[in-house]
Formats: C-alpha cells, sequence, structure tokens
C-alpha cells in the first residue's frame, strides 16, 4: 500500500469515524472545521498509532481554516489558547486567518500576549498578525494587555519586532475608552517587568 493511500485511509478513519461531527448547518453536510485543533491536541496518542498527524491530515483534505464557531473561534484561536505551536503554525501555513478575531474583538495575538506566549506573538507577526488590532469593549491591544499583565516576554517580542519592521506593536497606543497608555496600565499595577521592557523601547 502506497503513502498516498495510507494517508487518505487515516484520513477517512479521522474524519468518517465520527470524530469531527460539529455542523455549521444542522441542514448541510459542511463539517465546523474548528473542531480540527481540537482533534489535533487531544489525539496525539491516537495519531502516534495511525503514524499520521490528524490535523495534517485534515488540512490536506481542504479543511476550512477559517471556519469559526458562534463565538468567532477558529482553529488557530483554539490552537493559540492551548498554547500548542506546532498546531498554531501548521494552520497559518495552511492561510489560516492571523487576524480573525473573536466577536469581541480579542484576536490570535491578543490572546497569545494575555497569556505571554512569546513564541506564539512572533509566529503570528511573521504571518501578517495586525499588532494594533484592539478588543472592542475598550479597545485593549496586545500590548496593552500584555503590559497590564506582567506579560514581559510576550511585550518584549510584541516591541522588537517594531524595531526592525513597520508591522510590531506601538508601545504608546492608547485605550479608546479612557485614553490610558500601556505605561500607565503598567505603572497602575506596579509591573516592573512590563514597564522596564516599554521603557527599552
Amino acid at each position: 500500500m502506497g503513502a498516498t493511500t495510507s494517508t487518505a485511509a487515516v484520513a477517512d478513519r479521522w474524519t468518517d469515524g465520527g470524530l469531527v461531527t460539529a455542523k455549521k448547518n444542522p441542514n448541510s453536510d459542511e463539517t465546523a472545521n474548528v473542531d480540527i485543533a481540537c482533534l489535533y491536541e487531544n489525539t496525539k496518542r491516537g495519531a502516534s498509532l495511525l503514524g499520521a498527524d490528524p490535523l495534517e491530515l485534515l488540512l490536506q483534505r481542504k479543511a476550512d481554516p477559517n471556519m469559526a464557531e458562534a463565538d468567532g473561534t477558529t482553529p488557530l484561536m483554539f490552537a493559540v489558547k492551548r498554547g500548542s505551536l506546532s498546531a498554531v503554525k501548521m494552520l497559518l501555513q495552511a492561510d489560516a486567518d492571523p487576524n480573525k478575531a473573536l466577536v469581541n474583538g480579542r484576536s490570535p495575538l491578543y490572546v497569545a500576549a494575555q497569556s505571554n506566549n512569546a513564541d506564539a506573538v512572533t509566529l503570528l507577526l511573521q504571518f501578517g498578525a495586525d499588532p494594533e488590532l484592539a478588543e472592542y469593549s475598550n479597545g485593549m491591544t496586545p500590548v496593552f494587555i500584555a503590559a497590564m499583565n506582567n506579560n514581559a516576554r510576550a511585550l518584549h517580542a510584541l516591541l522588537k519586532r517594531r524595531s526592525t519592521v513597520q508591522r510590531g506593536a506601538n508601545p504608546n497606543a492608547c485605550t479608546k475608552s479612557n485614553g490610558a497608555s500601556p505605561v500607565y496600565a503598567a505603572v497602575s499595577r506596579s509591573n516592573v517587568e512590563a514597564l522596564e521592557v516599554l521603557l527599552s523601547f
């Protein structure tokens, strides 16, 4: 049995075996592919037994990496939340939109900054994530949330990018609700590490 046949058989087992079941529309056969990231993260043992990566197989079968659940969660957002860098990279390479946000405006980059995942921040920026996208309620940017949470590693990753390319984050971007700056967010919470990073740029 050739590699192509084997890969297709494994993909059939994952998709036809009922592991990807959510529907975009109950009257449609179209699969809500947000499940592919969950499948990837939760079936590593099964993947090793099958000798294949479920996420890679599903993407090869043209699963849509940008389909979202009702709250806006995409496979990329799910992977960022879970901290699965390999899944994040695979999805971005498959043309997942790095700027597709939740219904509240929080982007994958915002969530990565919020959780201090500097590696994910760097990867998302490399694939075109917009560091100026702000969540809707208060207008907080990824830089602001990183400063507020004293997430120095993520903050450094956001600002370091700015020192080399135009796409880097603005350290002075203020919130829309009250005009607070990232420096204010760091000082008001005595976030020394974040403040040091902000002042170094």
